[in-house]
């Protein structure tokens, strides 16, 4: 919640990630061969980060029984090589014991499409009916400009493509002047300026007295 407006999220509630895993994946367990979590939660606890605590991925595989697979988010961890982001884990998918030592796979694909994460499991057919999974590996495939783009997958992001490339190039305003924020960080610029003037103007318009924009 600390990264959105409260407007956009009315109705909501945040829970402790890994108290409600530990509620809903053995239910989940029991009616489906395999659990996948799709967590954007860190990683590691990792002390260099101001986000230090232990709801992370390794903390959530140890935790929740009846988790196969995570494929995390967050931390921008780096799957070829060991960083502060890493802690103990010198490559990724890393493996973590559950809560009956059967083994968890977590991956990450570092960001910005540098890199695809596959992860791959194995399943046996129980005698009573259904499969368990008897096997988990995983890999990072690295992304290059020479990577040849995939049609079907192309073909879903299109429309996307289109709509974000309309809705930015709109004309909502002109400017009379270049707005410049390059050196936004350590000195006073005209686009700053701008945007927080846009920012009093709104709030102005909806009847909230300004006394202070940081």
């Amino acid at each position: 919640p600390n990264y959105e407006l409260p407007s956009n999220i009315v109705g909501l509630t945040f829970t402790n990630p890994i108290s409600k895993a530990i509620e809903l994946a053995p239910i989940l367990q029991g009616a489906n061969d395999a659990v996948i979590a799709l967590t954007h939660i860190g990683f590691t606890t990792n002390p260099a980060s101001i986000e230090v605590d232990n709801t992370v991925e390794t903390a959530l595989a140890a935790a929740a029984p009846g988790i196969d697979v995570i494929l995390g988010g967050h931390s921008h961890t780096d799957p070829s090589r060991q960083t502060s982001a890493s802690g103990p884990y010198l490559y990724l998918p890393a493996f973590v014991g559950g809560p009956n030592n059967t083994p968890v796979i977590v991956n990450h694909a570092y960001r910005y499409n540098n890199y695809l994460g596959e992860v791959v499991i194995g399943l046996l057919p129980k005698p009573i009916g259904g499969y368990e999974v008897v096997a988990r590996a995983g890999r990072y495939l690295k992304v290059e400009m020479s990577t040849p783009e995939d049609p079907a997958i192309r073909a879903i992001v299109d429309p996307y493509i289109d709509f974000l490339t309309a809705y930015t190039t709109t004309v909502i305003g002109q400017t009379e002047v270049p707005l410049d924020a390059l050196n936004g960080y350590t000195e006073e610029t005209n686009a700053a300026n701008m945007q927080a003037d846009a920012s009093v103007w709104e709030l102005a318009d909806h009847g909230i007295t300004v006394d202070f924009h940081l």
